[in-house]
């Protein structure tokens, strides 16, 4: 996307997570974590290292943890995609960066919901030319922090135009039956973009996903203005 559009320049960090070290993360912009999820400063074998290691390892975490948060607080900017938002479960404070935690996905797998374009006028929803958006993908339900106070919802499950069997209706957690799964907000004087959609591979070639991403990556680096007003006080 980066090198078709010109846009912005994308370097992948992958396994290298050096790139969150203070001295190494003030040459972007922006951060996009697509699909990441669990601890991603830790080593993946980290239960099975002796404690002396461990220890090491849970210093580094917390120091690439606070550089990554002052990164965005400072103004930097955040894209998540997808299960981006199960990253850090032991952090409480990405839960607050982000604007939500994880909570499951009552539509699994290849499951069809209709989707809602909260916001047809803001920037960010350009993408989408209809006022509802048919979709196959993993759908998830998130929790607190997640509230319509602290950020603005662009795009969400239309409850009454989605078929919901039994099964699924069992794994609904939400009595406001509020599935957000576009938003954006702020944290400190960073721009923050969610977007949950991205578990089937196919959507990364639609090309109204993928301009609803690249707009989300744009306004996250500061080149595309949009308003973050929280919903609720619109």
């Amino acid at each position: 996307m980066a090198r078709q559009t010109g846009a912005f320049e994308a370097v992948l960090a992958e396994e290298d997570d050096s790139l969150f070290e203070p001295e190494n993360l003030k040459q972007f912009d922006a951060v996009v974590l697509n699909n990441t999820n669990e601890e991603i400063f830790l080593p993946e074998d980290f239960a099975k290292l002796p404690p002396d290691q461990q220890a090491k390892a849970r210093q580094r975490d917390e120091r690439l943890k606070k550089s990554f948060a002052d990164f965005v607080r400072e103004g930097g900017g955040l894209a998540v995609i997808h299960a981006g938002v199960a990253s850090f479960a032991g952090w409480p404070e990405f839960g607050d960066i982000v604007g939500a935690r994880f909570d499951n996905h009552p539509w699994g797998s290849g499951s069809t919901v209709v989707l809602r374009i909260e916001e047809p006028s803001h920037p960010l929803t350009a993408a989408f030319k209809e006022p509802f958006f048919l979709v196959t993908d993993e759908i998830y339900q998130v929790t607190a922090p997640y509230s319509r106070e602290n950020l603005r919802v662009l795009v969400a499950v239309d409850p009454d135009r989605t078929r919901t069997t039994p099964e699924q209706r069992k794994l609904i957690h939400r009595d406001d039956k509020d599935f957000a799964m576009t938003w954006v907000k702020s944290y400190g004087e960073g721009r923050v973009f969610y977007c949950a959609l991205g578990h089937e591979h196919e959507l990364f070639w639609n090309p109204i996903v993928l301009q609803h991403y690249l707009d989300g990556i744009q306004f996250v680096l500061g080149d595309l203005r949009a308003d973050v007003a929280p919903s609720a006080r619109k």
